[in-house]
């Protein structure tokens, strides 16, 4: 059988959500002031920046939707990455721009295209700058990096600490956001918002994490019956005979007084001790 790599576990509040709404939020208005001409209007309708654990999106459909990576994986691996959602990216960016009279007339021109991808490129930049991704990279196809391929499903699961962004930017189309468990964490927990994207320390395995840790450990022998007189009449020193036999199995529980094991009486270098057993199964009546 092959023994699972330790992770992490990692919940997070919707305080500590709505304050990465926040950042986003900023990172849009920004976005949105220095792209469109109307963004300050009482018409113009833009819903909320939604983020949320990933197991409550639930895992990617597997269809024409492509995931870019914001990162080159040389530079980040997957816990620290952010991947965005860029089916028809460039089609409904050219309509926020130029209004969809207008962009449909110039759908395959090479200035709505050029606009278009100089616009998304913007906003992926200032997502990376609320994100605490740092870029040197001026050109427009290196602002998102080119890379494509799945979310690894393990950050799906619950308690794996990466997120989900829906990052409207009107109100008919929105970016998605996959926030990698690592990242998450560097954002969602510092108070000082930056963010390093070394990988963290290995988890130890189960075992060498308690190794050197105490418990306690109560031994149960038979019981020994005695009179309400005798035990009011006990003092320190007082001896009672047990009626617990060496061939009888004593059974071994934890502080909280479960079942751990069974063991017998001995003695080893000298001193009192027991042997772990098995721990016996109750005996069967004729019929069992």
């Amino acid at each position: 059988m092959t023994q699972q790599k330790a992770r992490p576990l990692h919940w997070w509040s919707e305080r500590q959500l709505a304050l990465l709404v926040e950042r986003l939020k900023h990172a849009r208005g920004k976005w949105l002031a220095a792209w469109v001409d109307d963004y300050r209007t009482p018409t113009f309708n833009i819903p909320s920046i939604v983020c949320r654990v990933a197991h409550e999106h639930g895992a990617p459909v597997a269809d024409s939707t492509q995931w870019h990576a914001l990162y080159p994986s040389l530079e980040v691996d997957g816990e620290n990455q952010v991947w965005v959602s860029s089916y028809r990216t460039n089609e409904w960016v050219a309509q926020l721009l130029l209004k969809p009279s207008i962009a449909a007339s110039r759908k395959n021109s090479i200035f709505a295209a050029e606009l278009s991808e100089e616009a998304l490129a913007d906003c992926i930049s200032e997502i990376k700058n609320a994100l605490s991704i740092q870029s040197e990279v001026d050109s427009v196809f290196d602002r998102i990096s080119m890379e494509t391929g799945e979310i690894p499903v393990q950050q799906y699961y619950p308690w794996s600490g990466a997120v989900n962004v829906l990052f409207p930017l009107n109100d008919e189309f929105s970016l998605t956001l996959h926030i990698g468990p690592g990242r998450a964490t560097a954002l969602l927990s510092s108070t000082s918002g930056a963010v390093s994207v070394q990988p963290a320390a290995p988890l130890a395995a189960l075992k060498d994490a308690l190794s050197d840790k105490t418990t306690h450990l109560r031994v149960e022998l038979l019981p020994v019956d005695i009179s309400v007189g005798n035990l009011q009449s006990l003092t320190i020193g007082d001896v009672l005979v047990v009626p617990h036999l060496l061939t009888q199995q004593v059974h071994v529980k934890t502080a909280q007084g479960e079942p751990l094991c069974g063991a017998y009486l001995g003695q080893a270098q000298g001193q009192k001790a027991i042997e772990l057993t098995k721990l016996a199964r109750a005996s069967q009546g004729p019929n069992e």
